[in-house]
């Protein structure tokens, strides 16, 4: 999971705000270290906070780059679909 997180962050590279990226690479480092612990509750609540940092931080990233206010895909056009 944290590896496909830094994957992520690379391919965003310029897409995300410097300090989003700072913020993403801090929950990073430190949900590396947490899954040292031999505790299953800091292991857990690392990676849920790292998971809700980086939905955040990339749902914003998304939300940017579709223009339609809407949250939806595409230009509107249906292609005739009810027709």
């Amino acid at each position: 999971m944290i590896f496909g997180i830094e994957k992520s962050l690379k391919e965003a590279e310029g897409k995300i705000s410097d300090e989003d990226k700072k913020t993403l690479e801090d929950e990073i480092a430190k949900a590396k270290t947490d899954m040292q612990s031999d505790d299953i509750n800091v292991v857990k609540g690392a990676l849920d906070s790292l998971v809700q940092t980086s939905q955040t931080i990339f749902g914003k990233m998304y939300q940017g780059a579709n223009p339609n206010p809407n949250g939806e895909a595409g230009t509107g056009d249906n292609g005739g679909a009810n027709n």
